[in-house]
């Protein structure tokens, strides 16, 4: 867990986890990452799903995270107001860029390393959220959680758009995540389904109350792992999952 006071009266903390899914075989990488990161008075957190037709998938989601958060760094180091609205597209732009010369730089083809993202940017004076492809985006404010960015399965079940297509600009969404947001949770496709409710998609309460309080605890991390390492999650799936969290909760109480 990490912590940091980014505006008076609250303190941001942060925590993520993946787990590798049970469908690999044996010493095959799993293919989802995330990561959080605090800069300055900006928070960062991001989740990425590398595509199971890719050759790299690991490849791909890992350098997607590094990427987002090297590219939100990058910004606070040079003054920029991360929460304006032109932002969100051009950090997906140099992920985007950096993931294919990463595939460039293994001298394979940049769809080898297809993958999604997830990602989301906080400040005092508000942020964003953008997601190109499934998995999805959960916020808290005034105690109520909702949806803001749900997956994006494309025209056919189980179809989705990944970082390295070729319309990769035309399928990037974005939303503005309001300053008064005191959590934010981002979900790769192996764990939306379990903590949304469907048709409508709305999020869980009692598994984001949990986690929630969960990221409030020194062992954050740990506990995310576990969680996702549990038999519980296991028994409803079997692909990769992750997950990242922020909660910035009020001086002298509870989240």
């Amino acid at each position: 867990m990490r912590s940091r006071v980014t505006q008076e009266g609250y303190t941001w903390q942060l925590a993520h986890a993946s787990h590798r899914g049970e469908s690999h075989a044996e010493g095959e990488p799993g293919g989802d990452a995330a990561l959080t990161l605090i800069e300055g008075e900006a928070v960062a957190l991001v989740v990425s799903d590398g595509a199971g037709s890719a050759m790299f998938p690991h490849l791909g989601s890992r350098e997607a995270v590094r990427a987002f958060a090297e590219s939100v760094q990058r910004l606070v180091w040079d003054g920029a107001t991360v929460h304006d609205a032109g932002v969100p597209a051009m950090v997906a732009a140099r992920v985007h860029r950096a993931v294919v010369d990463h595939a460039l730089g293994w001298e394979c083809f940049p769809r080898d390393l297809a993958c999604t993202l997830v990602g989301a940017v906080l400040t005092p004076q508000g942020g964003w959220a953008l997601q190109l492809g499934d998995g999805a985006c959960v916020v808290r404010c005034q105690g109520q959680y909702h949806t803001m960015l749900e997956p994006d399965h494309g025209e056919f079940i189980n179809q989705t758009c990944f970082l390295t297509d070729d319309d990769w600009d035309q399928r990037l969404r974005w939303t503005p995540v309001p300053a008064d947001v005191d959590a934010v949770y981002l979900v790769t496709d192996g764990l939306q389904d379990l903590v949304l409710q469907y048709p409508d998609r709305k999020p869980h309460p009692v598994f984001f109350d949990r986690v929630t309080e969960a990221v409030l605890s020194p062992e954050a991390d740990a506990w995310l792992a576990a969680m996702l390492a549990s038999e519980a999650v296991a028994r409803r799936t079997d692909d990769d999952r992750s997950i990242s969290v922020a909660v910035r909760p009020a001086v002298g109480g509870s989240a």
